[in-house]
């Protein structure tokens, strides 16, 4: 299993460079060149939009679910950009919108159930390493 793979290097530089959302020029351009780099590598066209605005975080989040799919990381990159609840909130509404949706249906619910049981007050946390709570006594845990 890839601990860690360049097309997600390349992504991860992509939206460093874009975290501040005004980066200078050439900035920008490393920016779209990294995203291009896989892009290119996986056969599609290049990204020829600006980067410095929303629809260039987009293809970022997008691309990451492409390229990084069943790498377990997807949970983790939507905590990060605070998107969890509104995907999984997506997902629950295409299942519904789906013709074969039944709401007798075990397995039907059971593929709702991360949407309907979402909490952000507790989903969006990630906790502290036991080692670091242990060795660090002014942490306080709750």
């Amino acid at each position: 299993f890839p601990i860690l793979r360049y097309s997600d290097i390349l992504l991860m530089h992509a939206e460093a460079i874009i975290g501040g959302k005004n980066g200078t020029e050439s900035a920008n351009e490393a920016a779209v060149n990294s995203l291009n780099l896989v892009r290119q590598r996986a056969g599609l066209d290049a990204y020829t939009g600006s980067p410095v605005h929303d629809d260039f975080f987009n293809e970022i989040v997008d691309e990451r679910l492409r390229e990084l799919c069943f790498e377990g990381l997807r949970k983790q990159d939507l905590i990060r950009w605070n998107l969890l609840g509104q995907k999984l909130l997506e997902s629950n509404l295409a299942i519904k919108a789906n013709p074969a949706y039944n709401e007798t249906n075990v397995f039907h619910q059971t593929y709702l159930a991360a949407g309907l049981n979402f909490d952000k007050t507790k989903h969006l946390l990630l906790p502290y390493p036991i080692q670091e709570s242990q060795l660090n006594t002014a942490l306080k845990i709750r």
